[in-house]
């Protein structure tokens, strides 16, 4: 087997920005995700509260879209894309300009006023109402997206955690009627719940306060984390509210567990506040104009991503759940110029191509092509980065049975096997699924 990959094969070095990952860079941070997903190369800080995603982190945030938006069509979603530039009027009519507070970023543009959205109810409810009146026969209606949010966060901090510009996915539902909003509401509560499960989150879903959103119903979904900004008491039969929500919970019982964690997403009802404000109407089959139910449900995409390293990780060592992983298997080959390497090229045998032929790993596969160094400075990235599987083609390959590692970083495991079994062995592992 030629060890130069075919073009189409994906390199480490391609992925990197500026040269040789640096662990030993000087990246003082309370937080362990952030100070991993900089250290690694996930993210770089374009100026305060502010990141760019990388490459090897955007291919982690792609994952975690295709995750979303696969829950969000199963339960009859249409995606859209709305503008983040708002005209103040529109703030101003549903009384949020003032009352949302300092964290509105307002600005102006040849004299008149505008905000970057938040949060993008007064847009889409402005938006459904100009169409006309709904017929009650279309409704259910459920519109989402995923797209920038921006908040004028005093205190930046902890990375993707709490920052100025963040990615969100928003998904707002209109109903005919509070029972119909409410079955909304639950359908919605399954697939988030979905999607947390295919992370292998280990999340809370807590009762909270509505706030400035208004509304009748609010829960939030929260991991534990010690750095976590949010309050939550548990209770001994389950139920969980946020301390924001009503402390006084806590006071009436002494079977509750105090627990700090980080918010990922957030459900309202609304009811009919932005559709009286905004004449978002159905007509009944009777000819009667009543204001749409709606729900407004956000996830914080990027704190999900961050979320899952804090969540997964050593304080040294990036871990990742299998279905968001940038890559799932690393391939170490010999060192250039090395007894390992002139024996590998001679084998009949090619991981890389067997393993892109299987549907589960294919495009999931990359090699690291830095074979002027040692193979264990590259093991060393390589545990770093997280890849779940790392496939290393080291000393033992001159044996009889051309043995290779397959390190499961997941499993904290390593299996020594002739390179002939190894792909089969690596395929089952993602078949199986297993944190």
């Amino acid at each position: 087997m030629r060890l130069t990959p075919y073009m189409q094969r994906h390199k480490v070095s391609k992925y990197m920005i500026g040269g040789v990952l640096d662990k030993d860079a000087s990246i003082v941070s309370t937080c362990k995700s952030h100070r991993l997903m900089l250290h690694a190369q996930l993210i770089s800080s374009s100026g305060t509260g502010s990141y760019n995603i990388l490459p090897m982190g955007l291919r982690a945030l792609d994952k975690l879209y295709k995750i979303i938006d696969n829950e969000m069509l199963n339960i009859g979603c249409l995606k859209m894309s709305l503008s983040s530039l708002c005209s103040a009027a529109l703030w101003k009519k549903s009384k949020r300009w003032e009352a949302f507070g300092d964290e509105l970023v307002k600005l102006k543009m040849s004299n008149t006023e505008y905000c970057l959205n938040p949060t993008h109810e007064e847009v889409v409810t402005n938006m459904v109402a100009s169409t006309g009146l709904i017929p009650a026969k279309n409704l259910p209606m459920k519109l989402y997206q995923i797209t920038s949010k921006f908040r004028d966060e005093p205190r930046p901090r902890f990375g993707l955690l709490r920052c100025r510009e963040f990615l969100m996915k928003d998904l707002y539902t209109f109903d005919k009627d509070t029972e119909s909003a409410m079955e909304t509401y639950e359908l919605v509560t399954q697939a988030y719940e979905r999607i947390l499960k295919t992370l292998k989150l280990k999340y809370i879903r807590a009762a909270s306060s509505c706030g400035n959103m208004g509304g009748k119903l609010s829960h939030e979904y929260l991991i534990p984390a010690d750095i976590g900004e949010d309050k939550i008491y548990v209770s001994e039969d389950g139920d969980a509210w946020n301390a924001e929500y009503d402390e006084s919970l806590a006071l009436k019982s002494s079977q509750t567990t105090e627990i700090q964690a980080i918010e990922i997403g957030h459900t309202f009802l609304l009811g009919q506040l932005y559709s009286q404000i905004f004449g978002a109407n159905l007509i009944s089959p009777d000819s009667t104009r009543l204001p749409l139910q709606m729900g407004c449900y956000g996830l914080g995409v990027t704190r999900i991503l961050a979320g899952c390293v804090e969540h997964f990780s050593n304080d040294d060592s990036i871990r990742w759940p299998y279905a968001i992983s940038p890559f799932k298997v690393c391939i170490i080959p010999p060192k250039q110029g090395s007894k390992e390497q002139k024996h590998f090229q001679n084998m009949d045998i090619d991981p890389y191509k067997e393993m892109e032929e299987n549907s589960l790993l294919e495009g999931d596969v990359i090699i690291d092509d830095r074979d002027n160094y040692t193979i264990g400075k590259r093991l060393h990235d390589a545990k770093f980065i997280g890849y779940p599987v790392v496939l290393i083609i080291g000393k033992h390959i001159l044996d009889e049975h051309s043995k290779v590692e397959v390190l499961l970083q997941n499993k904290n495991e390593s299996i020594s096997l002739p390179l002939s079994e190894v792909v089969p062995v690596i395929i089952k592992e993602f078949e199986e699924d297993s944190y």
